[in-house]
Protein backbone atom coordinates (compact mmCIF):
# COMPACT_ATOMS: atom_id res chain seq x y z
CA UNK A 1 0.00 0.00 0.00
CA UNK A 2 1.31 2.98 -0.93
CA UNK A 3 1.43 6.43 1.28
CA UNK A 4 -1.71 8.03 -0.76
CA UNK A 5 -3.36 4.67 -0.79
CA UNK A 6 -3.00 4.81 3.58
CA UNK A 7 -4.17 8.47 3.71
CA UNK A 8 -7.10 7.63 1.63
CA UNK A 9 -8.14 4.49 3.79
CA UNK A 10 -7.53 6.71 7.38
CA UNK A 11 -9.36 9.81 5.74
CA UNK A 12 -12.37 6.96 5.01
CA UNK A 13 -12.16 5.50 8.62
CA UNK A 14 -12.59 8.87 10.05
CA UNK A 15 -15.65 9.95 7.54
CA UNK A 16 -17.46 6.76 8.65
CA UNK A 17 -16.80 7.22 12.43
CA UNK A 18 -18.12 10.75 11.81
CA UNK A 19 -21.00 9.08 10.31
CA UNK A 20 -21.66 6.50 12.48
CA UNK A 21 -21.38 9.44 15.76
CA UNK A 22 -23.91 11.49 13.67
CA UNK A 23 -26.16 8.56 12.74
CA UNK A 24 -25.95 7.64 16.76
CA UNK A 25 -27.24 11.41 17.56
CA UNK A 26 -30.13 10.99 15.02
CA UNK A 27 -30.93 7.61 16.73
CA UNK A 28 -30.85 9.30 19.87
CA UNK A 29 -32.66 11.98 19.15
CA UNK A 30 -35.58 10.11 17.56
CA UNK A 31 -36.18 7.84 20.18
CA UNK A 32 -36.15 11.15 23.18
CA UNK A 33 -38.63 13.04 20.75
CA UNK A 34 -35.74 15.86 20.50
CA UNK A 35 -35.53 18.94 17.86
CA UNK A 36 -32.55 19.16 17.36
CA UNK A 37 -33.45 17.87 13.16
CA UNK A 38 -36.89 18.14 13.31
CA UNK A 39 -38.44 18.87 9.74
CA UNK A 40 -35.14 16.93 8.31
CA UNK A 41 -36.81 13.92 9.15
CA UNK A 42 -38.64 12.72 5.23
CA UNK A 43 -41.08 10.32 7.18
CA UNK A 44 -44.46 11.60 7.71
CA UNK A 45 -45.48 10.99 11.55
CA UNK A 46 -48.30 11.73 13.84
CA UNK A 47 -47.46 12.25 17.75
CA UNK A 48 -49.52 12.47 20.24
CA UNK A 49 -48.22 12.79 24.07
CA UNK A 50 -49.46 13.83 27.06
CA UNK A 51 -47.32 15.17 30.47
CA UNK A 52 -47.76 16.07 33.72
CA UNK A 53 -45.10 18.15 35.88
CA UNK A 54 -44.75 18.30 39.56
CA UNK A 55 -42.44 20.40 42.04
CA UNK A 56 -43.12 21.64 45.25
CA UNK A 57 -44.14 25.18 45.92
CA UNK A 58 -45.21 25.39 42.11
CA UNK A 59 -48.34 24.62 40.59
CA UNK A 60 -48.49 21.28 39.10
CA UNK A 61 -48.42 21.23 34.88
CA UNK A 62 -50.44 18.64 33.03
CA UNK A 63 -50.45 19.42 29.09
CA UNK A 64 -51.47 17.12 26.01
CA UNK A 65 -50.19 18.17 22.93
CA UNK A 66 -49.87 17.00 19.09
CA UNK A 67 -47.31 17.05 15.83
CA UNK A 68 -48.17 16.24 12.76
CA UNK A 69 -45.42 16.28 10.06
CA UNK A 70 -45.73 15.01 6.08
CA UNK A 71 -44.40 15.76 3.09
CA UNK A 72 -46.52 16.91 0.83
CA UNK A 73 -46.60 15.42 -3.03
CA UNK A 74 -44.82 16.05 -6.40
CA UNK A 75 -42.03 17.99 -4.19
CA UNK A 76 -39.38 15.40 -4.22
CA UNK A 77 -40.03 15.37 -0.34
CA UNK A 78 -38.60 19.04 -0.36
CA UNK A 79 -42.01 20.97 0.81
CA UNK A 80 -43.28 19.48 4.15
CA UNK A 81 -45.91 20.97 6.21
CA UNK A 82 -45.32 20.59 10.24
CA UNK A 83 -48.38 21.48 12.93
CA UNK A 84 -47.60 21.30 16.34
CA UNK A 85 -50.20 22.12 19.33
CA UNK A 86 -51.36 22.20 22.88
CA UNK A 87 -54.01 20.39 22.98
CA UNK A 88 -54.70 21.41 26.70
CA UNK A 89 -52.52 23.16 29.29
CA UNK A 90 -52.69 24.32 32.57
CA UNK A 91 -53.76 28.17 33.06
CA UNK A 92 -51.48 28.45 35.49
CA UNK A 93 -48.27 28.13 33.83
CA UNK A 94 -46.94 31.19 32.66
CA UNK A 95 -44.79 31.69 29.44
CA UNK A 96 -41.18 32.14 31.59
CA UNK A 97 -42.46 29.28 33.54
CA UNK A 98 -42.57 27.21 30.10
CA UNK A 99 -38.93 28.70 29.29
CA UNK A 100 -37.14 27.46 32.20
CA UNK A 101 -38.71 23.74 31.97
CA UNK A 102 -37.81 23.51 28.24
CA UNK A 103 -35.69 20.94 27.10
CA UNK A 104 -32.04 22.43 26.24
CA UNK A 105 -31.19 22.23 22.46
CA UNK A 106 -34.79 23.28 21.13
CA UNK A 107 -34.63 26.88 19.81
CA UNK A 108 -37.04 26.18 17.22
CA UNK A 109 -39.64 24.75 19.48
CA UNK A 110 -41.82 27.49 20.78
CA UNK A 111 -43.19 26.15 24.21
CA UNK A 112 -45.53 29.34 24.73
CA UNK A 113 -47.61 28.74 21.65
CA UNK A 114 -50.75 27.18 21.63
CA UNK A 115 -51.20 26.37 17.92
CA UNK A 116 -47.65 26.50 14.93
CA UNK A 117 -48.32 25.47 11.28
CA UNK A 118 -45.54 26.10 9.02
CA UNK A 119 -44.43 25.08 5.20
CA UNK A 120 -41.00 24.05 5.57
CA UNK A 121 -39.44 23.98 2.11
CA UNK A 122 -35.67 22.38 1.94
CA UNK A 123 -32.95 24.25 -0.12
CA UNK A 124 -29.96 22.27 0.74
CA UNK A 125 -29.76 18.89 2.40
CA UNK A 126 -26.84 16.34 2.72
CA UNK A 127 -25.03 14.68 5.22
CA UNK A 128 -22.99 18.00 5.87
CA UNK A 129 -25.26 20.37 5.62
CA UNK A 130 -29.15 21.38 5.78
CA UNK A 131 -30.64 24.55 4.92
CA UNK A 132 -34.25 25.16 5.09
CA UNK A 133 -36.41 28.13 4.73
CA UNK A 134 -40.17 28.32 6.43
CA UNK A 135 -43.17 30.23 6.53
CA UNK A 136 -45.79 29.72 8.93
CA UNK A 137 -48.34 30.92 11.61
CA UNK A 138 -48.84 30.90 15.15
CA UNK A 139 -51.30 31.52 17.37
CA UNK A 140 -51.26 32.30 21.32
CA UNK A 141 -54.63 32.40 23.30
CA UNK A 142 -56.45 33.51 20.50
CA UNK A 143 -53.82 35.90 18.80
CA UNK A 144 -52.33 34.88 15.71
CA UNK A 145 -48.81 35.96 14.17
CA UNK A 146 -47.04 35.04 10.60
CA UNK A 147 -44.06 33.76 10.91
CA UNK A 148 -40.83 33.75 7.99
CA UNK A 149 -37.65 32.20 8.68
CA UNK A 150 -34.33 30.52 7.82
CA UNK A 151 -32.72 27.35 9.54
CA UNK A 152 -29.03 26.31 8.67
CA UNK A 153 -27.49 22.98 10.00
CA UNK A 154 -23.72 22.43 9.17
CA UNK A 155 -21.66 18.92 10.64
CA UNK A 156 -18.07 18.31 11.06
CA UNK A 157 -16.08 15.35 12.34
CA UNK A 158 -12.78 16.09 13.23
CA UNK A 159 -10.92 13.21 14.98
CA UNK A 160 -13.78 11.06 16.02
CA UNK A 161 -15.74 13.93 17.28
CA UNK A 162 -18.95 14.92 15.67
CA UNK A 163 -19.91 18.68 15.63
CA UNK A 164 -22.99 20.01 14.73
CA UNK A 165 -23.84 23.86 14.21
CA UNK A 166 -27.22 25.09 14.22
CA UNK A 167 -28.57 28.23 13.39
CA UNK A 168 -32.10 30.24 13.15
CA UNK A 169 -33.48 33.15 11.73
CA UNK A 170 -37.18 34.21 12.46
CA UNK A 171 -39.60 37.00 11.70
CA UNK A 172 -42.73 37.73 13.61
CA UNK A 173 -45.74 39.81 13.01
CA UNK A 174 -46.04 40.30 16.84
CA UNK A 175 -42.48 39.95 18.23
CA UNK A 176 -40.49 40.72 15.71
CA UNK A 177 -36.96 39.25 15.15
CA UNK A 178 -35.47 36.14 16.71
CA UNK A 179 -31.70 34.30 16.40
CA UNK A 180 -30.53 31.06 18.28
CA UNK A 181 -27.33 29.56 17.89
CA UNK A 182 -25.98 26.17 19.39
CA UNK A 183 -23.57 23.84 18.70
CA UNK A 184 -23.23 20.28 19.74
CA UNK A 185 -20.02 18.41 20.28
CA UNK A 186 -20.68 14.49 20.63
CA UNK A 187 -18.85 11.49 21.24
CA UNK A 188 -19.11 8.04 21.95
CA UNK A 189 -16.78 7.46 25.12
CA UNK A 190 -17.97 3.59 25.46
CA UNK A 191 -20.07 1.14 23.04
CA UNK A 192 -23.78 2.31 25.28
CA UNK A 193 -22.65 5.32 25.88
CA UNK A 194 -23.47 9.20 24.27
CA UNK A 195 -22.05 11.70 25.34
CA UNK A 196 -23.12 15.74 24.02
CA UNK A 197 -21.97 19.30 25.28
CA UNK A 198 -24.07 21.87 23.75
CA UNK A 199 -23.58 25.76 24.19
CA UNK A 200 -26.12 27.70 23.08
CA UNK A 201 -27.36 31.66 22.68
CA UNK A 202 -30.33 33.14 22.08
CA UNK A 203 -31.69 36.80 21.13
CA UNK A 204 -35.76 37.71 20.85
CA UNK A 205 -36.06 41.86 19.54
CA UNK A 206 -38.93 42.12 22.00
CA UNK A 207 -36.92 40.80 24.92
CA UNK A 208 -33.94 42.72 26.97
CA UNK A 209 -30.96 41.40 26.69
CA UNK A 210 -29.92 37.75 25.69
CA UNK A 211 -30.12 34.07 27.37
CA UNK A 212 -27.27 31.97 26.58
CA UNK A 213 -26.19 28.71 28.45
CA UNK A 214 -24.06 25.41 28.59
CA UNK A 215 -25.67 21.90 28.37
CA UNK A 216 -23.80 18.06 29.16
CA UNK A 217 -25.69 14.78 28.57
CA UNK A 218 -24.74 11.63 28.47
CA UNK A 219 -27.24 8.66 27.09
CA UNK A 220 -26.88 4.91 28.16
CA UNK A 221 -28.56 2.74 26.28
CA UNK A 222 -29.89 -0.27 28.82
CA UNK A 223 -31.59 -2.35 26.46
CA UNK A 224 -32.44 -1.90 22.97
CA UNK A 225 -35.82 -0.48 23.28
CA UNK A 226 -34.82 1.35 26.77
CA UNK A 227 -32.74 4.52 27.30
CA UNK A 228 -31.17 6.56 30.44
CA UNK A 229 -30.04 10.30 29.83
CA UNK A 230 -28.31 11.98 32.51
CA UNK A 231 -28.01 16.04 32.16
CA UNK A 232 -26.62 19.33 33.50
CA UNK A 233 -27.52 22.53 32.44
CA UNK A 234 -26.28 26.24 33.27
CA UNK A 235 -28.87 29.07 32.08
CA UNK A 236 -28.20 32.58 31.85
CA UNK A 237 -30.18 35.78 30.57
CA UNK A 238 -28.08 39.05 30.52
CA UNK A 239 -30.95 41.29 31.73
CA UNK A 240 -32.33 42.66 33.94
CA UNK A 241 -28.77 42.29 35.08
CA UNK A 242 -26.33 39.26 33.80
CA UNK A 243 -26.44 36.16 35.77
CA UNK A 244 -27.74 32.69 36.43
CA UNK A 245 -30.83 31.82 35.80
CA UNK A 246 -30.67 27.97 37.05
CA UNK A 247 -28.18 25.10 37.35
CA UNK A 248 -30.63 21.93 36.47
CA UNK A 249 -29.62 18.34 37.06
CA UNK A 250 -31.78 15.81 35.54
CA UNK A 251 -32.41 12.12 34.32
CA UNK A 252 -34.76 10.94 31.50
CA UNK A 253 -35.69 7.25 31.74
CA UNK A 254 -37.47 6.48 28.27
CA UNK A 255 -39.05 2.92 27.13
CA UNK A 256 -41.11 1.90 24.46
CA UNK A 257 -44.64 0.34 26.44
CA UNK A 258 -46.82 -2.69 24.87
CA UNK A 259 -45.79 -1.20 21.66
CA UNK A 260 -42.60 -0.06 19.77
CA UNK A 261 -44.71 3.52 18.88
CA UNK A 262 -45.63 3.76 22.67
CA UNK A 263 -43.11 5.31 24.51
CA UNK A 264 -43.36 6.52 28.67
CA UNK A 265 -40.78 8.71 30.61
CA UNK A 266 -40.04 9.34 33.90
CA UNK A 267 -37.88 12.45 34.25
CA UNK A 268 -36.37 13.27 37.69
CA UNK A 269 -34.97 16.45 38.31
CA UNK A 270 -33.23 18.76 41.30
CA UNK A 271 -32.82 22.49 40.23
CA UNK A 272 -29.62 23.42 42.30
CA UNK A 273 -29.63 27.40 41.77
CA UNK A 274 -31.30 29.91 40.20
CA UNK A 275 -31.12 33.94 40.83
CA UNK A 276 -31.88 34.34 44.60
CA UNK A 277 -28.65 31.82 44.77
CA UNK A 278 -28.61 27.97 45.99
CA UNK A 279 -32.08 26.44 45.49
CA UNK A 280 -32.17 22.59 45.98
CA UNK A 281 -35.54 22.16 44.25
CA UNK A 282 -37.13 18.77 43.48
CA UNK A 283 -39.16 17.49 40.71
CA UNK A 284 -40.33 15.22 38.01
CA UNK A 285 -42.30 15.09 35.24
CA UNK A 286 -44.26 11.89 33.76
CA UNK A 287 -44.80 11.71 30.21
CA UNK A 288 -46.75 9.15 28.09
CA UNK A 289 -46.14 9.39 23.57
CA UNK A 290 -47.51 7.67 20.91
CA UNK A 291 -45.97 8.03 17.16
CA UNK A 292 -47.15 6.78 13.99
Amino acid sequence: MTLEELGDTLEAGRDLLGWQIDQVARIIDSFFDDERLEGEDADARLRLGTSYFLEPGEASGLQADVNLSISLPNTEERLRLVVTGALWRDDEDDEDELRRRARPGTPDEDESSSFAADLRYIVLEDLEQNLDARVGLRVRGFVPAGVTGLRYRRNWDPEGWGVRLTNQVEWETMRGFSADSFIDFEARPAENFFFRATPEIGWQEDRSGFDYGFGYSLTQRLGERRFLQYSLDYDFSSSPSHGLDQILLRARYRQTLFRTWVFGEVAPQFRLADRDGLDGTPGIEFRLQAVF
